[in-house]
């Protein structure tokens, strides 16, 4: 037997026979009045699962964000480096913006350097980080950002990972400073 009840949409199932008799609370119920519900057209296809996390030496998704991290060990100049993370399914040089996040991006660059997005090419001894956000979270080695000592300008942040506590260093962002401005660099994608 099947009971509707239009003026609460509910609906009763009772399956008679055998003495069996089913119902579900929530059907003779009905909806809640505050319950949301699912737009989503009857053909649509379920939420995509995330892209892969893939790209470079190594790349590991952070649980905590779930952001994409890629490490990328062929030396680029910032520029390069850009142009190849955001070939990554438009990721960007890295940000990191807790102790967390480092320490997670850290164990993926492990002993080696890699340059992150920070910057003070806009106004010199102010980082920014490239979506131009200001930085909450620093872990700038003693006595860095220093600009070479005052010998040139350092405007590029390198992360020497885990080869010291405090790993962050200012460093030339290209070849036009110092010829040996390449680097290793940390991509990542939301």
């Amino acid at each position: 037997m099947l009971v509707v009840g239009l003026a609460r949409f509910a609906v009763v199932v009772a399956l008679t026979g055998c003495g069996v008799k089913l119902t579900d609370p929530q059907l003779i119920a009905g909806p809640s009045p505050d319950a949301s519900i699912d737009a989503r057209p009857l053909d649509a296809a379920p939420d995509a699962a995330p892209t892969p996390c893939t790209g470079g030496a190594a790349a590991m998704r952070n649980p905590d964000n779930m952001h994409c991290y890629m490490f990328f060990s062929t030396k680029a100049t910032r520029a390069a480096a850009i142009t190849t993370c955001a070939a990554q399914g438009g990721a960007t040089l890295a940000s990191i913006t807790n102790q967390a996040e480092h320490q997670f991006v850290a164990n993926l660059v492990g002993a080696n350097e890699a340059m992150l997005g920070g910057n003070d090419l806009t106004t010199e001894g102010v980082f920014r980080w490239d979506n131009n956000d200001a930085f909450t979270y620093t872990a700038w080695r003693s006595g860095e950002p220093n600009n070479a000592n005052g010998g040139f300008e350092e405007d590029c942040i390198v992360m020497q990972g885990q080869l010291v506590s405090d790993p962050w260093d200012d460093r030339p962002c290209d070849n036009s400073v110092v010829a040996a401005a390449t680097y290793a660099f940390l991509c990542e994608r939301p």
